[in-house]
């Protein structure tokens, strides 16, 4: 994920660069970067919360499964 996010910053920095040396709408083009970089951040930021949650749920259901395990062997 990481990669993607560095690869796809790098590219929006090489494109805007080129624009902004052919055209003068700097200011656009500014807007346009902040935007994209904030839309890629916030994404990026939505897929680690997700993978988080993903790894919790499932060390959760592993220790329930492993404490019933060990409740049944232990009562049986």
């Amino acid at each position: 994920v990481v990669v993607v996010v560095v690869v796809v910053v790098v590219v929006v920095v090489v494109v805007v660069v080129v624009v902004s040396l052919r055209h003068i709408h700097g200011l656009v083009v500014v807007v346009v970067v902040v935007v994209v970089v904030v839309v890629v951040v916030v994404v990026v930021v939505v897929v680690v919360v997700v993978v988080v949650v993903v790894v919790v749920v499932v060390v959760v259901v592993v220790v329930v499964v492993v404490v019933v395990v060990v409740v049944v062997v232990v009562v049986v």
